[in-house]
Formats: C-alpha cells, sequence, structure tokens
C-alpha cells in the first residue's frame, strides 16, 4: 500500500510542479488569479496536513535517530531547512493528529493551514476536552482569534501564578 500512496504523490508533485512551471498569471483575469490563490492555498493545506501525518511515522518508527540529531524537531529542522520552533509545532501537529479525534480529520480534509493546526494541537495536547471547540474557531475565525482562544482555554485549567508566568513567557 505504501508504494502505491508514495507513487500517488510522486505523481501528484509532478503535476504541481508542471503546472507551476508553465503558469502565465500575467494573462489571468484578476477573478482567475484569486481562483488560483484559492487553489492554491488548498494544496498547501492538504501538503501541510499530509507533510504532518508522514512526521508523525517519521517520529514513532525513529528513523530520525540514525544521525547525530538529539530530537525529531531537531532532525526535521535540518532536514527541511526549517526553524526548530517550526519543525517543534509540526511534531505537535503530529502527535495530537495521530489521536485520532477531530484535528486529525480536519488535517486530512486539508481543513486548516499548518499554523491553525499547530495552534489547536499546541492546546488539545493539553486540554483535549477543547479540540472541538478549537477546531469551531479555526475553521470560523482568524489565526490571531483561534490563538487568543487557546490562551484563554490554557488560562481555564491554571491558577493564577501559572497564568503570570506563561504571560512572561509569551512577552519574551
Amino acid at each position: 500500500m505504501f508504494d502505491a500512496q508514495l507513487g500517488t504523490l510522486d505523481d501528484a508533485t509532478a503535476v504541481v510542479r508542471d503546472l507551476v512551471t508553465h503558469l502565465e498569471p500575467g494573462e489571468w483575469t484578476g477573478e482567475g488569479a484569486l481562483a488560483a490563490v484559492d487553489g492554491f492555498d488548498e494544496l498547501v493545506r492538504l501538503a501541510a496536513g499530509g507533510r504532518a501525518l508522514a512526521v508523525g511515522r517519521v517520529d514513532t518508527s525513529g528513523v530520525w535517530r540514525r544521525g547525530a540529531h538529539r530530537s525529531v524537531s531537531a532532525f526535521l529542522a535540518e532536514r527541511l531547512r526549517i526553524s526548530r520552533g517550526e519543525a517543534l509545532a509540526m511534531a505537535r501537529t503530529a502527535v495530537a493528529a495521530g489521536a485520532g479525534g477531530g484535528l486529525d480529520a480536519a488535517v486530512r480534509a486539508g481543513e486548516l493551514s499548518a499554523a491553525q493546526a499547530a495552534a489547536v494541537a499546541e492546546c488539545a495536547l493539553e486540554h483535549p476536552d477543547a479540540e472541538a471547540e478549537l477546531l469551531v474557531v479555526a475553521r470560523a475565525a482568524s489565526l490571531r482569534d483561534l490563538r487568543d482562544r487557546c490562551a484563554q482555554v490554557a488560562a481555564r485549567g491554571e491558577g493564577a501564578e501559572a497564568r503570570h508566568q506563561r504571560a512572561r513567557r509569551q512577552r519574551r
């Protein structure tokens, strides 16, 4: 099954590569360009979801341990040439999506951007009972609103001192 899925991924990548190589946006209408933006955004969300699911398996398989990396996020940061923070968010998204709840379905459907999925994952790992609420916000509101709701959810479960410490960390 893996070989067939990998072959399909390779084929899809080749199709998108060919499409992008031959784009002539100067010939499009404004509405056509807007439709292309929407279409490419969906591709990005689906690709981010697929990548998060694959990252989950990279983590659990331990393949990342073949090098001198201390963590899967350090491995991903180097391999994908991204920041460690972005790699850590990706790894957390993979863990949360791997739990099989609503986040998994939303990621597979391409409903969330990588940033939205990471925000939901970060909060849902600590507060799994809030996942459905956060997904509703993610689908309907801005990323900033989602992050604010995540902060509210996190604050519900902590005392005044913990809220103060979290606020100090966020300001840094």
